[in-house]
């Protein structure tokens, strides 16, 4: 495991006992003052946590990954905004490679293990103009949950994983690290390699799955790509393709 410290992604680390949203705190702060690039907040417990959609976001106190990055990625067209997800869902599916654990990124914005989510992504643009401003990278990571509401219809833990309590500081500080090697990749232009470590690395990729949408219903296809856009596309059994965005299809598992 690589101990070395990222240079500037968490170092300026604002730790809450309590909040609503961490995307939302940061959001606030970011419209107050320009908090230092890399600046983390980090919650031990979310009132009103989010997900995509408005979805909620569940955790109990003290037992979870609840936090927002800021980054100010001026160099990423809003056409490219989708690489952030990207950088994102890679820097989270590292850090879980590096605990012993064999994730999946699921599109657009969540980390699997098998069939089990542990981890859900909220990136969130202020665009001033035709530029991104400033991003927040929002994380909801499960470390040492032990149960989930009946409500949830797949989630899973660290502990749940392994039976093992884990030190979430010590996953921040590899996770941050992580996060800056790509955010570093990003700025360098190498939007090329981001995507095909991310395509490699993607849920159900290459293999025949049910889909559903509202207008064609239950079928199988097989995810061929996430093009630069960030939309899935699929190829059906009968060789037809076929492009989404995000909330037009949900996988069934």
């Amino acid at each position: 495991m690589d101990n070395s410290e990222a240079l500037f992604i968490g170092k300026n680390l604002i730790h809450l006992l309590e909040i609503d949203s961490t995307n939302d705190y940061t959001i606030e702060l970011i419209s107050k003052i320009k908090p230092p690039e890399g600046t983390c907040i980090f919650a031990d417990y979310q009132s009103g946590g989010r997900g995509q959609i408005g979805r909620s976001w569940y955790s109990s106190p003290n037992q979870n990954l609840l936090i927002s990055y800021v980054i100010y990625p001026l160099q990423t067209a809003i056409d490219q905004q989708y690489s952030l997800n990207m950088m994102m869902s890679l820097a989270v599916f590292e850090t879980l490679k590096i605990y012993g654990f064999e994730p999946h990124i699921k599109w657009p914005n969540d980390i699997y293990i098998e069939d089990r989510k542990i981890c859900g992504i909220l990136v969130q643009n202020i665009l001033r103009g035709d530029q991104i401003k400033a991003t927040v990278l929002g994380i909801g990571l499960n470390v040492n949950e032990h149960d989930f509401p009946n409500y949830l219809p797949n989630p899973t833990s660290l502990f749940i994983e392994s039976k093992t309590e884990f030190d979430r500081m010590k996953i921040l500080a590899t996770l941050s690290k992580q996060l800056e090697y790509y955010y570093l990749l990003l700025n360098a232009k190498k939007l090329a390699t981001i995507a095909e470590l991310y395509r490699s690395r993607l849920y159900k990729g290459g293999i025949s799955s049910p889909f559903e949408t509202k207008d064609l219903g239950k079928f199988y296809a097989t995810i061929t790509t996430v093009d630069t856009y960030g939309r899935l596309c699929l190829t059906t059994v009968d060789g037809k393709a076929l492009v989404f965005r995000h909330g037009e299809i949900k996988f069934i598992t």
